[in-house]
């Protein structure tokens, strides 16, 4: 199956499309010099709207004639595309059928490349086998088709004995930050990225020094300028405590006689004489006679 067209493509179409176009371009480029230099005032506008309307006009059956000879021109070609494309319909059908079966068969080759691949690494990573998991090292340009898998088994086994060296070099170093090296190579799997986390923990260990350098230097000056100054301790001086002066107060001995009292009444006076501190006595019926006398 092939497509033939009836004839040959140049005997179906016309050579071109003639018309006045030499005649008429030159009556244009005269007609229209005329507007070059133009200028419109209040004068000439009637005349220069006249002749604009007259311009549009001839450009406009100018232009129509354009598009009914397109309409035209298109009518079998509009055709032929229609059929033509009837046609590539038909065999897209089943093209897209065979994509979609290529697609699923390239989807399962691949996925049988890849369980090899990953079934020989599993064989061969050994001790590694936590520390290096597969997807880590995998290659989506080993499942090509183009792609020896030979080639991809040989570059696991490279990288395995690379793995095996450079933990070696490692643990030669005998240094304190060896699993801190091991565990940034593990990541990276990149030597230099190992010897980056040695210089990194060298160079804190170099700060944490230089810090408790410092801050013993700073201890040291503070004892020295402790011991060099005069030491000054707070005397408390007790203040005499105020003299005291035995003033002995005048006092009078006072005689009366209570008329009426009750025995209560009488208690509340004893208390209140003996909480003011004032000595009393009992007078005898003797003395009272005599104090009565004395006071007529």
């Amino acid at each position: 199956m092939e497509f033939k067209l009836e004839k040959p493509i140049e005997q179906l179409l016309p050579q071109s499309v003639d018309f006045n176009y030499e005649q008429l371009k030159t009556d244009l480029q005269v007609s229209l010099e005329k507007y070059q230099n133009m200028v419109v005032t209040k004068e000439n506008i009637k005349d220069a709207k006249d002749d604009r309307a007259k311009l549009n006009k001839l450009r406009t059956s100018i232009d129509d004639q354009r598009k009914a000879i397109k309409k035209a021109w298109n009518v079998p070609y509009d055709a032929f595309e229609k059929k033509v494309k009837e046609l590539t319909g038909l065999i897209g059908e089943p093209i897209d059928t065979i994509d979609k079966q290529l697609s699923v068969y390239e989807d399962q080759r691949k996925a049988e490349k890849r369980e090899e691949i990953e079934e020989y690494f599993d064989e061969k990573i050994g001790c590694y086998a936590e520390l290096i998991p597969f997807d880590k090292i995998f290659d989506p340009r080993w499942l090509n088709v183009s792609f020896d898998i030979k080639k991809a088994k040989a570059t696991i086994d490279d990288l395995i004995k690379r793995v095996e060296v450079d933990e070696k070099a490692i643990k030669d170093l005998e240094v304190e930050c060896e699993q801190q090296m091991l565990d940034a190579y593990f990541q990276t799997l990149d030597l230099s990225a190992a010897m980056a986390e040695k210089k990194r923990f060298e160079d804190r260990i170099m700060q944490l020094a230089e810090l408790e350098r410092q801050r013993q230097a700073k201890a040291q000056k503070a004892a020295e300028e402790k011991q060099q100054k005069p030491i000054r301790q707070k005397v408390s001086v007790e203040e005499p405590a105020p003299p005291v002066y035995n003033v002995e107060e005048k006092t009078w001995t006072i005689q009366f006689e209570v008329v009426k009292v009750n025995r209560k009444q009488m208690m509340e006076l004893k208390k209140c004489m003996i909480e003011n501190h004032i000595q009393y006595r009992k007078i005898e019926e003797g003395d009272r006679e005599e104090w009565q006398s004395r006071t007529a």
